[in-house]
């Protein structure tokens, strides 16, 4: 089974979007989801890079388990 995810917003957007997304029976997603969103909590409020650009994907099998996130601090063009 694989997972993709990809959020950017404002830090409470984000925030909100990872609490919103389906996990579509994909048995890593809650566990990703709650990893995100305790990342999500701890990034500063920034007044220049006022958004956070998140992706995530991974895979599941009998044999092999990986996923991989990248979280970043972003500047939004406009407010949200």
């Amino acid at each position: 089974m694989s997972f993709n995810l990809s959020f950017t917003g404002s830090k409470k957007g984000v925030l909100k979007a990872i609490e919103d997304a389906p996990d579509n029976g994909q048995p890593q997603v809650p566990e990703v989801k709650a990893l995100l969103k305790s990342e999500v909590e701890q990034m500063p409020e920034n007044s220049y890079n006022n958004g956070i650009s998140i992706t995530a994907s991974g895979h599941a099998d009998n044999q092999n388990r990986y996923m991989n996130i990248e979280i970043r601090m972003v500047k939004l063009s406009m407010e949200e």
